[in-house]
């Protein structure tokens, strides 16, 4: 697949994903991590997500636009986002990730 295919909104979200992870490089990466706690991380992710979607829904019926929950949002989904590439990469080429869960 060449770059011309891959949506804007797809190529942005990555980058934006790249972004993130470049700014935890020195935690020492994800691929000596369980897919169990993997998981575990990824939901406290869903968790503050959920919770920041609450917030917006909450301004919205208010009428109240507020930018920086907005980027929570988007800052949540991400995080979401990368610990799925994490269980996805694990799971496809590490076959100790499985292992003490």
């Amino acid at each position: 697949m060449s770059d011309e295919f891959i949506r804007t909104e797809v190529r942005i979200f990555s980058m934006d994903m790249e972004n993130v992870l470049r700014e935890h490089d020195g935690k020492g990466g994800w691929k000596k991590n369980t897919l169990q706690s993997l998981s575990r991380m990824m939901q406290k992710e869903v968790d503050e997500l959920e919770a920041e979607i609450d917030v917006f829904r909450s301004l919205a019926r208010k009428r109240v636009d507020v930018p920086e929950v907005r980027d929570a949002i988007r800052r949540e989904a991400i995080d979401v986002a990368n610990f799925a590439m994490m269980i996805y990469c694990n799971a496809a080429i590490n076959p100790k990730a499985g292992k003490g869960e």
